[in-house]
Protein backbone atom coordinates (compact mmCIF):
# COMPACT_ATOMS: atom_id res chain seq x y z
CA UNK A 1 0.00 0.00 0.00
CA UNK A 2 1.58 3.56 -1.20
CA UNK A 3 2.19 6.01 1.94
CA UNK A 4 -0.76 8.16 -0.34
CA UNK A 5 -3.60 5.45 0.19
CA UNK A 6 -2.44 4.30 4.05
CA UNK A 7 -2.24 8.48 5.20
CA UNK A 8 -5.45 8.58 3.42
CA UNK A 9 -7.18 5.13 5.38
CA UNK A 10 -5.44 6.57 8.56
CA UNK A 11 -7.40 10.48 8.18
CA UNK A 12 -10.65 8.13 7.21
CA UNK A 13 -10.37 5.52 10.05
CA UNK A 14 -9.93 8.75 12.26
CA UNK A 15 -12.93 10.57 11.00
CA UNK A 16 -15.14 7.84 11.72
CA UNK A 17 -13.66 7.48 15.44
CA UNK A 18 -14.69 10.66 15.73
CA UNK A 19 -17.99 11.05 14.57
CA UNK A 20 -21.24 10.55 15.92
CA UNK A 21 -22.61 6.90 15.53
CA UNK A 22 -25.88 6.19 13.99
CA UNK A 23 -27.42 3.07 14.44
CA UNK A 24 -30.43 1.66 12.56
CA UNK A 25 -33.30 0.35 14.01
CA UNK A 26 -36.36 -0.66 12.43
CA UNK A 27 -35.89 1.40 9.36
CA UNK A 28 -35.37 4.71 11.38
CA UNK A 29 -31.86 5.89 12.73
CA UNK A 30 -30.54 7.81 15.86
CA UNK A 31 -27.18 9.53 16.34
CA UNK A 32 -25.52 8.67 19.81
CA UNK A 33 -23.10 11.23 20.71
CA UNK A 34 -19.46 9.15 20.35
CA UNK A 35 -18.02 8.74 23.70
CA UNK A 36 -21.07 9.00 25.21
CA UNK A 37 -20.72 6.34 28.10
CA UNK A 38 -24.18 6.58 29.56
CA UNK A 39 -26.52 6.47 27.04
CA UNK A 40 -29.28 7.82 29.08
CA UNK A 41 -27.40 11.32 30.60
CA UNK A 42 -25.87 12.91 27.45
CA UNK A 43 -26.66 10.85 24.45
CA UNK A 44 -28.18 12.67 21.58
CA UNK A 45 -30.77 11.02 19.82
CA UNK A 46 -32.77 11.77 16.41
CA UNK A 47 -36.30 13.59 17.54
CA UNK A 48 -37.89 10.68 15.62
CA UNK A 49 -36.51 7.94 17.43
CA UNK A 50 -36.83 9.73 20.88
CA UNK A 51 -40.58 10.64 20.33
CA UNK A 52 -41.08 6.91 19.27
CA UNK A 53 -39.18 5.78 21.80
CA UNK A 54 -41.18 7.68 24.84
CA UNK A 55 -44.84 8.44 23.26
CA UNK A 56 -45.60 5.53 20.29
CA UNK A 57 -49.25 5.37 18.99
CA UNK A 58 -50.26 8.59 21.09
CA UNK A 59 -51.18 12.15 20.03
CA UNK A 60 -48.66 14.69 22.09
CA UNK A 61 -47.37 18.36 21.66
CA UNK A 62 -43.52 18.74 21.02
CA UNK A 63 -42.11 22.15 21.96
CA UNK A 64 -38.67 22.65 20.87
CA UNK A 65 -36.37 25.63 22.73
CA UNK A 66 -32.69 26.00 23.45
CA UNK A 67 -30.94 28.03 26.29
CA UNK A 68 -29.33 30.07 23.75
CA UNK A 69 -32.90 31.34 22.26
CA UNK A 70 -34.19 34.61 24.46
CA UNK A 71 -37.89 33.89 23.17
CA UNK A 72 -37.83 30.45 24.40
CA UNK A 73 -36.08 32.24 27.62
CA UNK A 74 -39.13 33.86 28.00
CA UNK A 75 -41.32 31.29 27.37
CA UNK A 76 -39.96 28.45 29.69
CA UNK A 77 -41.98 29.87 32.75
CA UNK A 78 -45.46 29.83 30.88
CA UNK A 79 -44.40 26.16 29.47
CA UNK A 80 -43.95 25.34 33.42
CA UNK A 81 -46.97 26.79 34.60
CA UNK A 82 -49.00 25.10 31.92
CA UNK A 83 -47.46 21.86 32.13
CA UNK A 84 -48.23 21.79 35.86
CA UNK A 85 -52.18 22.37 34.96
CA UNK A 86 -52.58 19.23 32.49
CA UNK A 87 -53.92 16.19 34.16
CA UNK A 88 -51.95 13.38 35.23
CA UNK A 89 -52.30 11.15 32.59
CA UNK A 90 -51.55 13.49 29.99
CA UNK A 91 -48.24 15.32 31.47
CA UNK A 92 -45.73 13.32 30.50
CA UNK A 93 -47.69 13.99 26.40
CA UNK A 94 -46.44 17.81 26.49
CA UNK A 95 -42.64 16.73 25.30
CA UNK A 96 -40.00 19.01 25.27
CA UNK A 97 -36.97 19.23 24.19
CA UNK A 98 -34.04 20.79 24.03
CA UNK A 99 -31.79 21.43 20.48
CA UNK A 100 -28.88 23.22 22.42
CA UNK A 101 -25.68 21.37 21.50
CA UNK A 102 -24.41 21.48 25.18
CA UNK A 103 -24.24 18.60 27.15
CA UNK A 104 -27.95 17.74 29.30
CA UNK A 105 -26.14 18.12 32.42
CA UNK A 106 -25.85 21.73 31.56
CA UNK A 107 -28.89 22.57 30.23
CA UNK A 108 -30.71 21.04 33.24
CA UNK A 109 -28.03 23.38 35.38
CA UNK A 110 -29.34 26.32 33.25
CA UNK A 111 -33.28 25.27 33.95
CA UNK A 112 -32.30 25.44 38.22
CA UNK A 113 -29.81 28.13 38.21
CA UNK A 114 -31.01 30.95 35.59
CA UNK A 115 -34.59 29.90 34.87
CA UNK A 116 -35.27 28.98 38.49
CA UNK A 117 -37.28 25.78 36.99
CA UNK A 118 -35.46 22.75 39.27
CA UNK A 119 -38.03 20.32 38.35
CA UNK A 120 -38.58 21.15 34.53
CA UNK A 121 -38.64 18.11 32.39
CA UNK A 122 -36.47 18.02 29.29
CA UNK A 123 -35.02 16.20 26.83
CA UNK A 124 -32.24 16.99 24.24
CA UNK A 125 -31.48 16.45 20.65
CA UNK A 126 -29.46 16.96 17.98
CA UNK A 127 -30.31 20.32 16.47
CA UNK A 128 -29.78 19.09 12.72
CA UNK A 129 -32.04 15.66 13.27
CA UNK A 130 -34.87 18.10 14.82
CA UNK A 131 -34.80 20.71 12.34
CA UNK A 132 -34.51 18.29 9.42
CA UNK A 133 -37.58 16.20 10.72
CA UNK A 134 -39.74 19.07 11.04
CA UNK A 135 -37.98 21.96 9.15
CA UNK A 136 -37.27 24.32 12.10
CA UNK A 137 -36.41 27.62 11.01
CA UNK A 138 -36.47 29.47 14.49
CA UNK A 139 -36.83 28.73 17.84
CA UNK A 140 -39.07 28.20 20.22
CA UNK A 141 -41.53 26.06 17.67
CA UNK A 142 -44.56 24.19 18.92
CA UNK A 143 -45.65 21.21 17.35
CA UNK A 144 -48.91 19.41 17.61
CA UNK A 145 -48.64 15.66 16.02
CA UNK A 146 -50.83 12.72 15.63
CA UNK A 147 -50.53 9.57 17.19
CA UNK A 148 -48.36 8.58 13.65
CA UNK A 149 -46.17 11.86 13.87
CA UNK A 150 -47.70 13.85 11.13
CA UNK A 151 -47.82 17.67 12.46
CA UNK A 152 -51.34 18.94 13.04
CA UNK A 153 -50.67 22.48 14.26
CA UNK A 154 -47.58 24.31 13.90
CA UNK A 155 -46.52 27.74 16.15
CA UNK A 156 -43.43 29.35 15.50
CA UNK A 157 -42.45 31.78 18.51
CA UNK A 158 -43.83 31.35 21.58
CA UNK A 159 -47.47 29.52 22.26
CA UNK A 160 -50.00 31.08 24.00
CA UNK A 161 -49.39 28.87 27.22
CA UNK A 162 -51.54 30.91 29.75
CA UNK A 163 -54.81 31.39 27.08
CA UNK A 164 -57.66 28.94 28.55
CA UNK A 165 -58.56 28.55 24.33
CA UNK A 166 -55.22 27.45 23.63
CA UNK A 167 -55.62 25.18 26.78
CA UNK A 168 -58.57 23.75 25.59
CA UNK A 169 -57.46 22.96 21.90
CA UNK A 170 -54.45 21.29 23.57
CA UNK A 171 -56.50 19.16 25.65
CA UNK A 172 -58.73 18.20 23.18
CA UNK A 173 -55.73 17.81 20.74
CA UNK A 174 -54.08 15.16 23.70
CA UNK A 175 -57.63 13.48 24.01
CA UNK A 176 -58.52 14.34 27.31
CA UNK A 177 -62.10 13.14 28.64
CA UNK A 178 -61.81 10.56 25.12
Amino acid sequence: MSRVALCLACAAALALAAAPATAVAGGVSSTVAAGTADAGADAVLAAPDRLDAILPDAPLILHLWATWCAPCRAELPELAAFRATLPADLGDRLVVVSVDTRPLAEVRRFLEGDMDLPDFETYRVDPAEAGSRFQVTGYPLTLFLDRDGAVTRRISGAAPWPDEGFRDQALEHLGAGS
